[in-house]
């Protein structure tokens, strides 16, 4: 710096810089504690609790089975597996590309099978195999070349040779209400 130039900034001594220090430390204290506050009150109370300790919890359990089915399995549960079940049909008997009419949830329940059926677009999500409801538009209803049902509590996939077929069997499964 030369002489005849003048510094109208002071310099901080060590004064405004304890003081700057310790404003820095109250606002994080403050911060912090607003933060505590705000997410033990009412609905952010119950989302804290629903989204990030649950996905805390989840990932505890996860982190040690690494294998992606496991996984999934451990998180969707039945959906998952009995879906997996259905597509495994599939996939041994080699029949591509099929077009499977899968019941509601509550014919599955009516007969105490705990499956709750995922919407077409989740079930090609876990499985690759494209699905449909018996409340779907009856010209797609009438591409479906497979159907699942129950008997004796075991699950059984059929085919639907023709349309006098798929009539029957979605008169049989109107009495199931079809729901998400």
């Amino acid at each position: 710096m030369e002489k005849n130039q003048l510094n109208f900034m002071p310099a901080k001594t060590e004064k405004t810089k304890n003081k700057s220090i310790a404003k820095e430390i109250y606002l994080l204290i403050l911060s912090l504690l607003l933060i505590i506050i705000i997410f033990n009150v009412g609905y952010y109370k119950i989302w804290f609790k629903d989204r990030i300790l649950q996905y805390w919890e989840s990932f505890k359990i996860e982190k040690d089975n690494l294998d992606i089915e496991t996984r999934k399995t451990n998180r969707y549960g039945n959906a998952y597996t009995i879906s997996k079940i259905i597509n495994s049909f599939f996939e041994q008997n080699k029949i591509k590309d099929p077009l499977v009419l899968i019941p509601s949830t509550s014919y599955f329940a009516s007969f105490g099978v705990d499956y709750h059926v995922p919407e077409p677009a989740v079930f090609y999500y876990y499985t690759g195999l494209k699905t449909i409801w018996p409340n779907a538009n009856p010209n797609d209803l009438s591409k479906a070349k497979w159907f699942v049902r129950i008997d004796t509590a075991r699950l059984y996939i059929d085919s639907i040779p023709n349309q006098l077929k798929l009539d029957t069997i979605l008169s049989q499964l109107k009495k199931y209400n079809v729901s998400l």
